[in-house]
């Protein structure tokens, strides 16, 4: 258990694992995580990187199937009474999975984490979440690359529940080299952008 009440500051690397000896779908893992970090009640930054550090032939960043379970676990440990870190002024999320499957996972339960984050009553200190985006490439983008506008849309349209009044919301995406792009993620052919 962790037993730290004076940290401030904490990361985390969280990732979806298919083996059933790591993972049994209840992400016991990260509850027992959350649960310890509630004892550090003067945390004022929290980020958590979701997702794997690299892409290789072996092994994709696409996951079709990412359940909601995080931003479950997230919205509980939020919605605590007393609140668990009351003087928490930022959230940063960092997503190395694919866009389109975060969003397909996440979009039904992401305004209830919101919901609990932006509630002035419990953290009045709240004032910015920052996601980050990291695109896959297999080539090196240019800096308005249709692929990184398209996860950037995608990411801000998902985490809109966070722009309230005294929130600031910072997306952003970023290159993630690896050997397979995200192309596929967003539909596009290459040098065409997203409409949407």
């Amino acid at each position: 258990m962790l037993n730290f009440p004076n940290l401030e500051q904490f990361g985390v690397f969280l990732y979806h694992s298919f083996h059933p000896t790591i993972d049994d779908g209840t992400h016991q893992r990260t509850r027992e995580l959350l649960d310890a970090l509630a004892s550090c009640s003067r945390l004022r930054s929290l980020h958590i990187t979701h997702g794997e550090p690299e892409t290789r032939p072996f092994y994709s960043l696409r996951r079709p199937v990412l359940s909601s379970a995080r931003v479950d676990l997230l919205r509980d440990h939020f919605s605590r009474t007393p609140p668990a870190h009351p003087h928490l002024e930022e959230l940063k999320i960092t997503i190395t999975y694919w866009a389109k499957d975060v969003e397909r996972a996440w979009a039904a339960v992401i305004s209830q984490l919101a919901a609990a984050l932006c509630d002035r009553a419990r953290y009045p200190a709240f004032r910015r979440l920052c996601v980050c985006k990291a695109v896959a490439f297999d080539r090196t983008p240019g800096p308005h690359d249709p692929d990184l506008e398209a996860a950037r849309r995608i990411c801000s349209r998902l985490f809109s529940g966070f722009a309230v009044p005294g929130v600031e919301v910072v997306v952003e995406a970023k290159v993630l080299f690896g050997e397979f792009a995200e192309k596929e993620d967003f539909g596009l052919d290459p040098g065409v952008p997203d409409g949407r």
